[in-house]
């Protein structure tokens, strides 16, 4: 028997974890339960054994029993979220009762109590609270609750109404610069993270994290009990680095609920086109938001069976505006031919007439030679005096934005032992958007929601429980396009290889080097499926309490094959043998450089299960905790039911591929047979792999480590510290490269030039070689664009945190941590086909110098990235006193990879990062990372001000002045952060000879710093730190530098972050049950232009210089909501 390496050591804890999971029932799922412990005490501070200890749940009246231990000690495990007060009586002793304090998430709050002599009559009452400091974990979290996501400035229910839009503003995270909700905690990855809403997973399978299409997977704000952000040292619970843990309200004994009325106009925002403020004579377009908000929840049995529910309508009204912010589009003289001012510019630029090879007369193409189908598609996109005075285009609709959401949870108790809950959510989400496509007519997204969670707590006895969960989710997206492909076609004449088109939405794809590509991908609707089992075992026996419980998903996507597929994708750009010397100029003569046409395949339909197990046992002695654990995980591949899938045999002579079974091979399309030359296709078992075409990783095995010390024996100061390792689940945009290859058809042609006829092999509206003998494919024109590695191993990150935390004054707690992680075998994206440097050049070198002479292109996808970061926290927090509640924190962090995403967007890797070039070296795109800046400072406060009644002064005002000067709150964000790290890229040509991928990067140029300068938007950095190695000879000849350009990543410091958002509320009583709450709350209160990036692209006419703002700070927006209570 072949011996199992593992990653990490395992030792004794695996065997017990083998034990507890054979006696668990074959389900899972995250707690998200809390525990209340502690230790009682007479005066002298000898332990009192034998006390019955009371906690009770002052919203339901549900109460829990205990009795302590011979050490005094006690423990309620698998407690939910709420309200509690301890009690605990002793023969001898004074009844000793607590105030009420709040239990969050995943919480374990230490209550210690000191019994006094006397009757048991008698009752001691004391202020204890939940301590401000956590003195029983390593873990780092930050908590907001109801009350905090409802009196906030957030500004989630001006767009689509989700609380994954306030993760950004935790602490513990870093924002990316567009709208796309990329977050990074504590330096991860943005897949490094379990998102869950009560206990089940809420990512978006497909994409492998929250985005846009994933928000609809959580409930309606009102419904929130509490958001709960965990970065560092999460147990063996918990799969990944990060976790996100949604909680849902539950009803009480009595009856509550609020009706919300919100709005913004166009009186309420500021001119969001910060760059054209004269647009529309300082008129803005018409734009209505209304939200319109109910809950209520109650009992349905007192004491015993609760319900809350909750529905939220909102509605965008007028005008879409899409930012055409970072758009490059050409000029009005050059569309019509006129490059003549190109003679006169610092980089001289002589278009020539490729029939002739001669300078067109006055560096003008004659309007007789401009292509028809180039002139009509230039005709459609948008031109650049909207561009220019504009910065925004609009697309006219009566509700272009609608979403509905409906919550519904009910809870029942069996007794104090014994409860379940059952939640069920719906939601539904229609938005319209602009495109640069002015005749399309806007694109509308569609994304229908269903989530379902049934959990169940049982209390065996007061030392052993269990805890099973059931969920469920369905998520559809679906982007349908105004403008129809056949239409398209029609209109501008193209020529594709396939003559037969379905009726779908899209257009071509035209890429012009230097300026935005533009187009529209076919429909492609998306239906994600997740279902989820669990269930865990606590045991609590002396000094130890010991988890352990197994965690199952079955995992599922649906899609048809994207993409532009057979509408084509047409690339212009300076490689194009005998060009003009500008791709625009060969885009206007219609001779694109490559065609890429596709016929797709039947789709995909890809299901996996993943399986966790995890032991933990938390040993508590009377001044320190050790939290040890560990957690096994098996990620089987994705399988796809079609057979839709290839893979790349590394290693084999000719490159060969490899299918599931003898159907996925007949499947194979007569063009690929071809085009792949002597390489053969086999099936899996033909090659001796899995049929999921790679094999499974069954080494990952991560232990966790924690200590927490309370050197003064007092719930005031600990010191904490953690190690763990977690492994890194890759989900569908691993598993999508690989399907769509074999059956699709797909076809890349280089255009030639033939200098019998002086002309080149492909000019529009021809889209190919030959359309006589399409079957004959060029043996080594193919793009293996995505194989995956076939003994993939899962990545794994090493994190590891010490943390010192205090409460120095009343209700005022400070706290320092240092935080490390190191991720190991992340994915990369390099091209192994690629050939070393050279100055001969890419398409003048012999199909025999690729190490697969079959392909153009093989993009594999490998474990070949790294990362690291580092920072140091501190943080203040003030937790209620007058009503205030403060968090300041100041963040210095530096992330380190050679996993990154595009330079010229400030956000973080996903799951498959850009194509890298340069093979031969993995450092050479190691730097910064994009989106960790190195300084982040936050502050957040809510205060409920202590005037009024029911608050700390004025509790007998009069109805008059209580309405003028009581219940007022306040909140405030502010949030500034430095900018994030920018490289440079060009992609007009290949300088180091080897078919680069389109980012190259320049050289720099000794002397120049690039951070230096003015720093304003139309000159950001300095741009005279960087340049190109030269791609035309003094005869109009293309040269090949035969190296890399050696620039550093992240050299270029884009703008930082400065954004104040407030809220104003004020309550006002209008019956004993019944008050109202009106509302105002703004984004960006200063109106302080928070720009994003810098074009960072060398080709573009606006590089260095500034065109929008940050996708996630816009200009100012006031809202203002009327809320009935009662």
């Amino acid at each position: 028997m072949k011996a199992v390496k593992l990653k990490s050591p395992a030792g004794p804890l695996f065997v017990l974890l083998l034990l507890v999971s054979s006696l668990s029932a074959p389900v899972a799922a995250q707690s998200t339960f809390g525990s209340v412990v502690g230790q009682v005490a007479d005066s002298t501070g000898g332990a009192v054994p034998n006390a019955k200890v009371g906690l009770l749940e002052v919203r339901t009246h549900v109460t829990r029993q205990a009795t302590t231990s011979p050490d005094g000690l006690y423990e309620f495990l698998n407690v939910p979220q709420g309200e509690y007060k301890i009690v605990i009586e002793m023969a001898g002793f004074k009844r000793f009762a607590t105030a009420n304090f709040e239990l969050q998430a995943r919480q374990i709050v230490r209550m210690d109590a000191g019994l006094v002599v006397g009757e048991v009559a008698s009752t001691v009452e004391v202020a204890a609270s939940a301590p401000l400091v956590n003195t029983e974990t390593p873990t780092v979290s930050s908590v907001r609750s109801n009350e905090q996501l409802l009196k906030g400035p957030f500004m989630y229910r001006s767009a689509a109404t989700s609380p994954a839009r306030v993760l950004g503003l935790f602490s513990e995270s870093q924002l990316g610069v567009s709208e796309e909700r990329q977050f990074s905690l504590s330096g991860g990855m943005v897949y490094q993270n379990d998102v869950s809403v009560d206990g089940i997973l809420s990512t978006n399978i497909r994409d492998n994290g929250i985005g846009l299409r994933a928000e609809g997977l959580f409930p309606s704000t009102d419904t929130i009990q509490e958001l709960k952000v965990s970065s560092v040292n999460n147990n063996a619970e918990f799969a990944q680095m990060g976790s996100i843990t949604t909680i849902t309200k539950s009803g009480t004994n009595a009856y509550h609920g609020s009706v919300l009325y919100n709005y913004y106009g166009n009186s309420m925002r500021a001119n969001p086109s910060y760059f054209a403020k004269q647009v529309n004579n300082g008129v803005l377009p018409r734009e209505v938001n209304n939200d319109i908000v109910g809950n209520v929840g109650g009992r349905i049995i007192p004491n015993r069976t609760f319900f809350f529910t909750a529905y939220e309508r909102l509605t965008k009204y007028g005008l879409v505006r899409n930012s055409t912010s970072g758009i490059t589009v050409p000029e009005n003289d050059i569309r019509q031919g006129d490059f003549s001012r190109f003679l006169t510019t610092a980089q001289k630029i002589v278009i020539n007439d490729p029939a002739t090879n001669q300078p067109f007369a006055g560096n003008i193409i004659p309007a007789s030679r401009i292509n028809s189908v180039s002139r009509k598609i230039a005709d459609k996109y948008i031109g650049p005096v909207n561009v220019a005075s504009n910065l925004y285009f609009y697309l006219q609709d009566n509700a272009p934005e609608i979403q509905q959401n409906y919550d519904v949870r009910v809870d029942h108790y069996f007794g104090n032992r014994h409860n379940v809950f059952g939640r069920y959510s719906w939601k539904a989400y229609n938005r319209k958007a602009a495109t640069n496509f002015e005749s399309e007519g806007g694109l509308q997204t569609l994304t229908p929601s269903h989530t379902m969670v049934l959990s169940d707590n049982f209390v065996i006895r007061p030392n052993l429980i269990n805890e099973a969960r059931f969920g469920f989710s369905l998520l559809k997206d679906v982007t349908l396009s105004g403008i129809r492909a056949r239409d398209f076609l029609q209109d501008t004449g193209l020529k594709l290889v396939t003559s037969s088109i379905p009726d779908i939405s899209g257009a071509s794809n035209v890429n012009i080097s230097g300026y935005t590509a533009f187009g529209r991908a076919k429909d492609q609707p998306l239906v994600t499926h997740t279902y989820e089992f669990g269930d865990n075992v606590t045991w609590q026996a002396g000094h130890h309490t010991v988890k352990a419980g197994v965690q199952v998903h079955w995992l599922n996507f649906q899609q048809p094959a994207g993409g532009y597929g057979e509408l084509g994708t047409f690339t212009f750009d300076n490689n194009l043998t005998r060009g003009t010397n500008h791709p625009f100029a060969n885009f206007l003569l219609g001779v694109p450089t490559v065609v890429n046409q596709t016929q797709p395949g039947p789709g995909v339909d890809a299901s996996t299960n993943h399986y966790g197990f995890f032991v933990q046992d938390e040993w508590r002695l009377r001044k320190v905790t050790f939290s040890l654990g560990l957690r096994y995980e098996l990620h089987s591949p994705f399988e796809d039911a079609k057979g839709n899938i290839a893979n790349f045999l590394q290693g084999s002579a000719n490159g060969d591929v490899v299918v599931p079974s003898e159907a996925s091979r007949a499947m194979a399309t007569p063009r690929f047979v071809n085009a792949i030359g002597t390489a053969r296709i086999l099936t899996a078992d033909q090659a001796g792999i899995p049929g999921r075409l790679r094999f499974t990783d069954r080494n990952n095995f991560a232990p966790r480590i924690g200590v927490a010390w309370r050197p003064f024996n007092n719930n005031k100061t600990v010191l904490r510290a953690g190690y763990g390792l977690y492994t890194v689940r890759v989900l569908g945009p691993f598993f999508a490269g690989m399907t769509d290859i074999h059956t699709s058809g797909q076809q890349i042609f280089t255009n030639t030039f033939n200098d019998a006829t002086s002309s080149h092999s492909i000019v529009w509206p021809n889209t190919s070689n030959s359309l006589a003998d399409l079957g004959n494919v060029a043996v080594g024109t193919l793009n293996f664009s995505s194989a995956n590695a076939i003994r993939f191993r899962d990545p794994y990150t090493q994190q590891w945190s010490f943390t010192i935390e205090r409460e120095v004054a009343r209700r005022n707690s400070v706290r320092v941590t240092y935080t490390g992680n190191h991720g190991v075998g992340l994915v990369t994206s390099p091209n192994i086909n690629e050939v070393a440097p050279n100055t001969v050049g890419y398409n003048n070198l012999p199909a025999s110098a690729r190490q697969y002479p079959n392909y153009r292109q093989v993009r594999l996808r490998a474990n070949g990235g790294s990362s690291s970061y580092h920072d140091l926290t501190f943080q203040h927090r003030l937790l209620g006193l007058g009503g205030l509640t403060v968090t300041n924190s100041y963040k210095f962090a530096k992330g380190i990879s050679n996993v990154e995403t595009d330079p010229n967007v400030a956000n973080f890797s996903n799951e498959i990062p850009a194509d890298l070039n340069n093979r031969f070296d993995p450092r050479y795109w190691r730097g910064p990372m994009v989106g960790i800046p190195y300084h982040r400072l936050l502050t957040d406060f809510l205060w409920d001000v202590p005037l009024g009644r029911g608050r700390h002064w004025g509790r007998s005002w009069n109805r008059l002045v209580d309405g003028i000067a009581g219940g007022w709150t306040v909140s405030s964000i502010m949030m500034f952060q430095s900018g994030p790290h920018l490289t440079p890229f060009f992609t007009s040509h290949c300088q180091a000879g080897t078919d680069c991928s389109s980012r190259n990067r320049p050289d720099v140029v000794a002397g120049q710093d690039p951070d230096t300068g003015l720093k304003t938007t139309e000159a950001w950095f300095n741009t005279a730190a960087f340049t190109k190695a030269p791609f035309l000879s003094a005869d109009g000849k293309s040269v090949f530098a035969g190296r890399f350009g050696n620039a550093g990543v992240g050299t270029v410091t884009g703008p930082g972050i400065m954004q104040i958002d407030a809220g104003v509320f004020k309550d006002v009583r209008l019956t004993e049950r019944w008050s109202m709450r009106v509302q105002g709350q703004a984004r960006n209160l200063p109106n302080h232009p928070n720009f994003t990036n810098p074009n960072m692209n060398m080709d573009s006419a606006d590089y260095g210089k500034i065109r929008g703002l940050n996708g996630n700070a816009y200009s100012r927006l006031i809202t203002g909501g009327v809320r009935i209570l009662f």
